[in-house]
């Protein structure tokens, strides 16, 4: 008598997930552990200003991109949030400007994360370019991601964009080095 047995096992496996990125400010902005050099310094008097909610820690400055009549700057505040601030000068302002219309973005980093932070200033008759700064994990090879006017910046992860370019370019679709999907938001 011949007995044939034939059986089957089943292994239950968990898939591994995919490594998160960190969220850690200087992981997500690497030009922030570089170290401080004299054109990365705010204006004198920006520390008395209030730019943001929570007091700019001063030392943490980086220039982002110098143009004829912005300039734009990543910090950290005091809080750990990361702050994308712009000046914008009146065009027969000297240079550098140090003088002008002050805005800033201080999304916290897991809102940076998700959403990088985003800022345009406007008023009293000026209007400035819209600064995008995008988390370092974020694959920045889309053909629409370009800065206007080929404005050279110190970061490839920041543009700077006229608003009626982001708004041709729409919404973006990048890929996280994670294979996660992070959206470029156009300019409203």
């Amino acid at each position: 008598m011949a007995v044939l047995a034939i059986g089957a096992v089943t292994v239950a496996c968990t898939p591994t997930p995919e490594p998160e990125a960190s969220r850690d400010p200087v992981d997500m902005v690497p030009l922030l552990a570089e170290a401080q050099a004299p054109r990365d310094v705010l204006p004198e008097g920006v520390e008395d200003m209030e730019v943001a909610e929570s007091a700019i820690a001063m030392e943490t400055s980086r220039l982002l991109y110098a143009g004829e009549q912005e300039r734009f700057w990543v910090a950290l505040d005091e809080e750990g949030n990361i702050c994308l601030l712009t000046l914008l000068a009146e065009a027969d302002a000297p240079e550098p400007a140090t003088e002008g219309l002050w805005a800033s973005s201080c999304p916290a980093p897991d809102a940076f994360y998700r959403s990088g932070a985003a800022l345009r200033a406007a008023g009293s008759g000026l209007s400035g370019s819209l600064g995008q700064l995008i988390p370092a994990d974020v694959q920045m090879d889309h053909p629409d991601l370009a800065s206007s006017d080929g404005a050279d910046t110190r970061s490839a992860h920041f543009l700077v964009r006229a608003p009626a370019d982001s708004r041709a370019a729409g919404n973006l679709d990048l890929e996280r080095t994670t294979n996660e999907t992070f959206t470029l938001l156009e300019s409203p």
